[in-house]
């Protein structure tokens, strides 16, 4: 079965495991994250929202978007084009052992958060990873992860696991 279609057969069929709406899975899990949310993307997806902004407002570290491309199975170049973010002013931060700016650093939460929704959605992160990187065709064959880059790119994802935890399709 194409990854396309499992993903869609997961919302179709199991309706009981999409129940868990969005809100729940924005509370988070604080205790697995507390240690490590300023340097882990998988701590920063179970981080509360307060939390979340606090970290960003003082800037993560650059090594994250390593982290986050390890943790969605795709490239580093990809993900920081999805983040529309400069390489070369990456590898500054690197090499300046700096945290990246706000804005930067709100663009990978923002990744982390969503991909943490579509786990709780779908019931794992490797669910969650396969649906990100799948052509979705609610979503006119593009992959949800290509859509993450803005904030209206975000809420047509979320728009659709809503839709989808409410049975609705198309």
């Amino acid at each position: 079965m194409k990854a396309t279609s499992k993903a869609l057969d997961i919302a179709a069929n199991k309706p009981a495991r999409l129940a868990r709406p969005i809100a729940e899975a924005q509370r988070g899990q604080a205790s697995k994250a507390t240690k490590y949310a300023r340097t882990s993307f998988t701590a920063l997806t179970h981080a509360q929202l307060p939390q979340v902004f606090d970290i960003v407002k003082r800037g993560l570290p650059p090594g994250v978007v390593d982290e986050g491309a390890d943790y969605l199975g795709v490239p580093k170049t990809e993900l920081v084009g999805i983040l529309q973010m400069s390489s070369s002013s990456l590898s500054r931060w690197v090499r300046e052992k700096r945290s990246m700016p706000q804005a930067e650093s709100d663009r990978v939460a923002r990744v982390a958060r969503v991909a943490m929704i579509v786990e709780h959605a779908l019931g794992s992160r490797e669910d969650a990873v396969e649906w990100l990187n799948s052509k979705i065709p609610a979503l006119g064959n593009v992959k949800p992860l290509g859509l993450l880059g803005s904030d209206s790119g975000v809420k047509i994802v979320e728009d659709l696991l809503v839709r989808a935890q409410a049975g609705v399709f198309g």
